[in-house]
């Protein structure tokens, strides 16, 4: 068929599929041109065709997908989950849409500028008592009355379930093996929680902790609410917190993962000890305080139960990103300071060992001893703005800053004390409870000499265990008269895939091992928003099987704990794939557009607070250098033009409007951005665009932000969805723009299909890959984790104990044994071919200890003496020892690729 007066042509292909037809429509462009070294001219060319396919007698049916086929379990559940979200057509080289009339379609429609709103997701109503932490926290509450209030608070989704085991008795045949899978897990975790219930009834210890841990987060809550509004200030008085604020309370959720936990967390025998915990819920949902309630039960229960071997490391929280440690680290600690004043108060826990917290990362970003510490410190009051080394800013109490903003002789301005043998921090305001000193722990040398109730670290940190002699105390090893940590905390676990996901996995081997060393093994939880194939991921990490709480219903949308939720605006994903501009015009442009027009529409700084910085978010550091030019140079000229046409709604980018958060950014400069982030339109130093890469995409919750230029597609759809999550987390509606490539495939094809995509996003996230016991981990990583369990469980601490290494020595002999059973727990086909290099190294270590006897000479783990024998050495050194890694950073090697023929 002729279109525009023969300038084009209507075509259309029906292919049959079973009793339907595969429509295929396309206009295509009637005229030619040859020369491909100059483009088209202008008349030539059309542009966002609008074409709609309408069905006359009939339907359109859900287009055909390949995953119907599937006979993988959880692809079977996610078709279930997922059944009502039907996709009707697909773009090429376009985008379509459809409207649905009582579950029919009959129009399919060309949409070159595809949008799709994506609901939040709501955690629940926080109205019923029993979740109420002041509720909870009551000694003067009967225990009946408690379990009877707990008791049906776990009828109540008891009921729920019921009434899905009769939803599913309606399914189609082909989802009842789905149905059934789900099912059985809800009524798992229903078992898990009347459990937890019976617990608390029956053990007063428990049911104390239970107790003293809700007070605890209580306090913390309401101080931070208060310290948020009203933070101190030196010099000032501390305003007293009012009586009148709104009561704490759970999610349904936080308070059921709880009960769900207890009775593993109390008892290191339970059957569910061996579980991983694993909080799957979307992001800004929560997952934190649940977790976090957690280790305030355990820091608690573990000192009213073992007094002085109470003490110690009791809780070990670790994440894969030094920005997400740091913020989550300022959270955490305000918990401890609430558990610390809890202690002074409450005769139950007076005189047992003191609440502390610790931050262990890498030395760019902590000290790694005192005498650094001082160097630091020194450094910071000659500074004229001082730069916290520390991490952290402000009082967690009070919010007092530790640092005055500008250089003074006020020694008393500044929160920290050093020598070259201590270290402390305090809070300079006098009125702040904690003005003596703060209960932080920030160098190594401090968290080696007295280990921290809580350690936050990143999960590289550990890969320091096979080098320093003390590292072990944290696990409860090297002597230390207390038990080992009862409880793992892994935030983000979809974050260990890939390359850092098989070596930590490896290492943790190795961790776990020494932890459960006398066997008392720790119970682990971790959280998410974004899994697949879960089972999988955590018994290659962990070697243990694995629960998602809250388990899903048998609809994506409701699964009791977590609903959509059509009351709040949701956010818009917009998809823009320009087809005649190269990227970083494109870029430019939408730039240009979008830090325009908040002026256009509104003057109000409420309403323009939310789009008025532009969070631009880069695949790769090379992209985001090249924006943050053309923002800084192009888009900045033509702002300045275009400012007399706009008059008093014209943009201009402010003096340092334009920030970049990456890796490159120092960890002082880090924590000055996010909070520069913070500031609202109205305040001089708002920020009008941020540039950054996957830094940003997971743990930081800044509220006010509501706009995000998406440039590319990232790598997986987790990321995607995580990034994204980062904007519209208030009240406001989000908005994203998708700035996708016409050249790229993987763009093209989530443009093409950019509503079906996004109205089932969780469904298309990626499975992960972790194979720690392959060979090539094996060569980088295995030697490290015999290091450490030979060095903090067999006892061979001191550098020179390598040379007293005996392969038939018991404690050796069992070091051994517990790495290979971690093997054969996590990937038992690997056991043999690990058997024999394991083998191979008990060996080769034993040669290298005796040929250093027959020298006169003792083996060292290290030494900076070249021509002394040592068992370990630095990647790249030319050394007769094994390389081993400092940090699992750079788990990558870099590899030159040099052409046939290319000069070197």
């Amino acid at each position: 068929m002729a279109l525009f007066g023969g300038a084009a042509s209507l075509k259309a292909v029906w292919r049959r599929l079973g009793d339907a037809w595969l429509v295929t429509v396309a206009v295509e462009n009637n005229a030619r041109h040859d020369d491909a070294a100059s483009p088209p001219p202008t008349e030539d060319c059309l542009f966002q065709v609008d074409l709609s396919c309408t069905v006359g007698g009939g339907e359109v049916r859900p287009y055909p997908s390949v995953s119907l086929l599937s006979e993988d379990p959880e692809d079977q559940e996610l078709q279930l989950l997922y059944r009502h979200r039907r996709v009707y057509g697909v773009g090429h080289g376009c985008s379509v849409a459809w409207e649905t009339s009582d579950d029919v379609v009959t129009r399919v429609d060309v949409d070159m500028l595809p949008r799709s709103i994506v609901p939040g997701v709501s955690p629940g109503t926080r109205a019923a008592s029993v979740l109420s932490l002041g509720f909870l926290s009551d000694e003067t509450i009967a225990v009946t009355r408690l379990a009877a209030e707990l008791g049906s608070f776990v009828e109540d989704y008891a009921g729920w379930i019921t009434e899905r085991r009769a939803e599913a008795d309606g399914l189609p045949a082909h989802h009842t093996g789905a149905a059934g899978r789900l099912l059985q897990r809800m009524e798992t975790a229903r078992d898990r929680m009347r459990e937890g219930v019976r617990v608390l009834t029956d053990n007063e210890t428990v049911r104390i902790a239970f107790r003293l841990a809700n007070r605890a987060m209580r306090e913390q809550i309401l101080q931070s609410r208060h310290a948020k509004t009203s933070p101190g200030r030196r010099g000032q008085e501390l305003a007293k917190r009012p009586a009148d604020l709104t009561e704490p309370a759970w999610y349904p959720f936080q308070l059921a993962f709880q009960l769900l936990t207890v009775a593993s967390t109390t008892d290191h025998r339970h059957t569910d000890r061996e579980i991983v915990d694993l909080i799957w819920f979307p992001t800004g949902g929560g997952k934190t305080e649940a977790y976090l309630a957690l280790a305030a039960f355990e820091m608690i229960h573990r000192r009213l139960t073992r007094g002085l071997r109470g003490g110690g490391t009791a809780v070990l929280t670790r994440y894969t990103l030094r920005m997400l440690t740091a913020q989550q680290f300022q959270r955490a600690a305000t918990l401890i300071c609430a558990l610390e004043q809890l202690r002074d108060n409450d005769p139950r826990l007076r005189g047992t060992p003191a609440f502390t917290i610790g931050l262990w990362l890498g030395g760019e970003t902590t000290p790694n001893s005192f005498k650094v510490a001082h160097e630091r410190a020194r450094t910071l009051r000659r500074a004229s703005e001082p730069d916290n080394p520390f991490q952290i800013n402000d009082c967690p109490w009070c919010a007092t800053p530790l640092l005055p903003r500008t250089r003074t002789a006020d020694t008393g301005a500044y929160g920290v004390r050093t020598t070259n043998n201590t270290f402390g921090l305090f809070c300079p305001h006098a009125e702040c409870p904690f003005h003596t000193e703060l209960p932080v722990k920030v160098v190594d040398q401090q968290i080696y000499a007295d280990p921290p109730t809580l350690l936050v670290a990143t999960v590289d940190k550990f890969a320091g265990l096979a080098w320093h002699k003390d590292a072990g105390v944290v696990l409860g090893r090297d002597d230390v008269p207390y038990d080992p940590p009862g409880l793992v905390i892994q935030d983000e676990l979809h974050l260990l895939s890939g390359p850092l996901g098989t070596t930590v996995a490896l290492y943790e081997s190795a961790v776990l091992g020494l932890m459960g060393w006398d066997g008392l093994k720790p119970k682990i939880v971790a959280s998410t928003a974004t899994i697949r194939s879960a089972p999988e991921q955590v018994q290659r990490l962990y070697g243990s099987p694995v629960a998602l709480f809250p388990p899903s219903g048998l609809d994506a949308d409701h699964s009791y704990f977590a609903n959509t939720d059509d009351e709040s605006p949701g956010r818009m994903y917009v998809g823009l794939m320009p087809q005649s501009f190269t990227q970083s015009r494109a870029t430019g442009l939408a730039c240009l557009a979008l830090l325009e027009v908040p002026m256009l529409l509104s003057q109000e700084p409420r309403d323009l607070d939310p789009y008025w910085t532009v969070v631009a978010y880069h695949n790769s550091l090379r992209e985001l250098g090249r924006t943050v030019t053309i923002v800084r140079d192009d888009i900045e000229s033509l702002l300045t033009n275009r400012a007399t046409r706009r008059g008093d709604r014209a943009r201009r980018i402010r003096g340092e409007g334009v920030i970049e958060l990456t890796s490159n950014v120092p960890p002082s400069a880090l924590i000055k951005r996010l909070a520069r982030l913070e500031r609202r339109v109205d305040q001089k130093d708002a920020v009008d665009l941020v540039a950054t890469t996957n830094m940003l995409s997971v743990g930081i919750d800044i509220s006010r932000l509501g706009l995000m230029l998406m440039n590319g597609q990232p790598k997986t759809t987790a990321e995607y969805i995580q990034a994204t999550s980062r904007v519209g987390r208030s009240d406001v509606p989000g908005l994203v723009v998708t700035l996708l490539r016409a050249g790229k495939p993987r763009d093209r094809s989530h443009y093409e299909s950019f509503r079906a995509f996004h109205g089932s996003l969780y469904r298309h996230v990626e499975p992960t890959s972790v194979t720690p016991w392959s060979a090539a981990s094996r060569g980088r990583s295995l030697s490290a984790a015999l290091v450490m369990l030979v060095r903090h469980g067999a006892g061979l601490r001191t550098n020179d104990d390598a040379g007293s290494f005996h392969p038939a020595a018991p404690p050796v002999a069992k070091a051994v044994r517990i790495l290979l059973e971690a093997v054969a727990r996590s990937e038992p086909e690997a056991l043999a071919e690990t058997t024999v290099e394991v083998q191979r190294l008990v060996n080769e270590w034993d040669r290298k200890a005796r040929r250093a006897e027959d020298l006169g000479l003792n083996l060292r783990y290290d030494s900076s003496d070249n021509d002394h024998p040592v068992l370990l050495c630095e990647f790249g050194e030319r050394r007769d020892a094994w390389p081993t890694m400092h940090s699992m950073r750079s788990v990558d090697r870099t590899v030159r690729v040099i052409a046939i023929g290319e000069v070197q």
